[in-house]
């Protein structure tokens, strides 16, 4: 566990109702809210399928799932005012996450959030919190990145 990951896990389980380090049928959470019925993971790498299998998990299971991201998962794109675009024609596992995800993210089942303080701050402020929010490119047509607009909303 990383510094950035051991501080935003603390941070949080020292807010009401929140638990650290919570197992729930075989899964540990990084914090859960039993009220809320509401799971916060921090994730320092793009895992593809550690973040499905676990956001699967949670939304058949009537959870909701927040994933706070580090901002270094994010050196393959460049960040503009209020949105994120892909500087490489490869294929990204973030870019391959969210379009598994969209109909959990535009339910309100999962989101996505980046700390863009995660080098400098490690996690000991929520300050450069961001949304993410992907939309759907209107024609459908994918290509290399394109049928997303990573959209920041501040948090």
């Amino acid at each position: 566990m990383t510094d950035w990951h051991y501080r935003w896990i603390t941070r949080q389980s020292q807010s009401d109702q929140w638990e650290a380090e919570y197992t729930y049928q075989n899964y540990r959470f990084d914090c859960f809210n039993q009220n809320k019925k509401e799971v916060l993971e921090f994730q320092k790498k793009a895992d593809y399928e550690y973040i499905l299998s676990k956001t699967h998990f949670c939304t058949k299971n009537n959870l909701i799932i927040k994933w706070i991201l580090h901002d270094g998962i994010f050196s393959s794109f460049v960040k503009e005012k209020d949105r994120l675009i892909p500087k490489t024609n490869r294929r990204l596992v973030l870019l391959n996450l969210l379009e598994t995800l969209y109909m959990d993210i535009a339910k309100g089942r999962c989101f996505f959030y980046v700390d863009f303080g995660g080098t400098n701050s490690e996690g000991r402020s929520s300050r450069k919190l961001y949304q993410l929010a992907p939309e759907a490119s209107k024609t459908l047509k994918i290509t290399w990145g394109s049928y997303y607009k990573l959209g920041l909303i501040p948090y």
